[in-house]
């Protein structure tokens, strides 16, 4: 064996362990009933299109408007439900106050 492959096979092996350590992670961390995806967040928050589908674009509209707040990992967004009710609370409020 040459020395270049044995290389290239411990970074292919230290690669694949920590491929594993993470998708260990994201499975404890951010699949637990905790934190929502972003469809699971517009269903939590009774937000649906004209098609029944939860809407992501509202979602993306509360983001935007400061009204909650995201986590992104992996290129995906992540939402704590303790923050979703929160603003679920304080949305009742102003529109108790309005009427």
């Amino acid at each position: 064996m040459r020395k270049g492959q044995v290389v290239r096979g411990a970074i292919a092996n230290s690669s694949a362990m920590e491929s594993l350590i993470d998708s260990r992670f994201v499975t404890s961390f951010f699949e637990n009933s905790d934190w929502l995806s972003t469809v699971q967040a517009a269903a939590y928050l009774l937000r649906f299109s004209r098609d029944g589908l939860p809407s992501v674009g509202s979602i993306y509209n509360m983001v935007y408007r400061g009204q909650i707040r995201k986590r992104k990992f992996r290129g995906r967004l992540y939402f704590s439900k303790f923050e979703l009710d929160r603003a679920l609370e304080s949305n009742t409020s102003t529109e108790n106050r309005r009427a």
